[in-house]
């Protein structure tokens, strides 16, 4: 008996948004297989009986000329595997997962798969933002190559600056990001034209003043009478170990271990770059890791309590590592609560310090401290785990004037 086609809406599947996803119910010989069409809609866009999204969705006939053109692939793939003596729910099935290699978001997906086999854990969650971003604006998963063209991508970046309020640089970055997509797909035969060619990305502004921390000003906020253990206290510590230990990132930071800190030396490898940094313990770090030394601590213990929440099992899965990180990286920063002065932002007015600080400008005002004392833009890339001097020029763009005006008076 020929297969038969229905689509259902899963309603009992809502992620956060209440959006539930469409299947297509495979029927054949009475064997029934389920196929994700990658589409996702509010209960209230979706006619049961027609089985096509209503009106009320904002790119109705998009989704539904995708559902057509889905379902018209199940009953060519259904007629071919019928003359063929094959045809079944799986194959057909197998056949439409393969013929999805079209689609952006299946070809994205193996992709975001390849980086985080790759440990690449950074790109890898820029690279879901942006796909994230491309998703809400395509009004689903369904994205043919073919659909890509350079007046597309000229409207998305449009939405990104005028709609969701994104500068140039972060534009750019989400640009990249599609454009690797696109360049694996190039590189398997499944487009044979870059839309990309035509394309003009967006112009990036001038680089806005980053705030930094004069050594007086570090030394204001270690002075600072805390109660040891509460999360202030730690949001203290972590800040000023980050300076001492050259504006280490808090995602290094929160997984430093004392195996990490052996005979006064730091050794750990840039868990966005790759870097290893090897350097001398400096006075000023030494004086925070003494306040969490203790006389039973381990090699693989953590410095820092923030994954100590984390299972033994949970520490083996980056994702769950990252998350926690994530969502401690928000407290330490005084982001949990935008109703309330907490964190980083609490402490600074503690000490009087009338700058907005979070766990990064530890790292610009590292930076901006051995610009001060004359360091060489080599030594600053080796330091800042920077892979090229390019990177490291582009963080200088944020460096105080005031370091220029000392040049200049060493000259005259």
């Amino acid at each position: 008996m020929p297969a038969t086609f229905k689509y259902y809406l899963r309603e009992d599947r809502p992620n956060n948004k209440g959006e539930c996803p469409i299947y297509l119910r495979i029927i054949c010989d009475r064997k029934k297989k389920y196929h994700n069409t990658g589409i996702r809609i509010k209960p209230k866009d979706w006619h049961v009986k027609d089985e096509v999204v209503r009106r009320s969705h904002r790119t109705y006939k998009k989704v539904n000329d995708d559902l057509d053109i889905l379902l018209n692939k199940a009953k060519d793939a259904a007629r071919e595997l019928r003359r063929e003596n094959k045809e079944s729910a799986g194959a057909i099935k197998d056949r439409l997962i393969g013929a999805s290699t079209d689609n952006f978001f299946t070809l994205a997906e193996k992709h975001l798969k390849e980086l985080e086999m790759n440990k690449q854990y950074h790109l890898r969650k820029l690279t879901n933002s942006t796909l994230s971003k491309l998703e809400e604006f395509n009004g689903t998963r369904n994205l043919l190559f073919t659909e890509i063209t350079s007046e597309y991508l000229e409207k998305f970046q449009s939405s990104l600056k005028h709609k969701k309020g994104n500068k140039g640089s972060t534009i750019r970055k989400n640009m990249g990001n599609i454009r690797t997509v696109m360049d694996i797909a190039k590189k398997k035969r499944l487009i044979f034209r870059d839309p990309f060619e035509e394309f003009e990305p967006a112009k990036i502004g001038k680089t806005s003043y980053k705030p930094k921390l004069t050594i007086d000003e570090i030394k204001k906020l270690e002075s600072l009478d805390l109660p040891e253990g509460n999360n202030l206290w730690h949001a203290r510590n972590a800040f000023i170990l980050s300076f001492y230990f050259c504006g280490m990132r808090f995602g290094d930071l929160a997984t430093l271990k004392w195996r990490n800190v052996t005979n006064s030396s730091l050794e750990y490898q840039m868990s966005k770059t790759g870097n290893t940094i090897n350097i001398e313990v400096p006075e000023g770090a030494e004086r925070i890791l003494k306040l969490y030394r203790t006389d039973n601590q381990q090699a693989h213990d953590y410095i820092f309590p923030f994954c100590e929440e984390l299972s033994l099992e949970e520490r083996k899965d980056p994702m769950k590592v990252k998350k926690t990180i994530s969502n401690w990286n928000a407290v330490i920063n005084g982001q949990d609560n935008k109703n309330k002065v907490s964190g980083l932002k609490q402490i600074a007015k503690m000490a009087e310090i009338d700058k907005t600080i979070s766990m990064h400008v530890a790292r610009h005002s590292f930076a901006q401290h051995m610009a001060e004392k004359g360091v060489s833009m080599y030594e600053m890339m080796i330091l800042l785990g920077h892979k090229s001097l390019k990177t490291t020029e582009n963080y200088l763009d944020t460096i105080n004037v005031k370091v220029g005006n000392k040049t200049l008076k060493k000259i005259f």
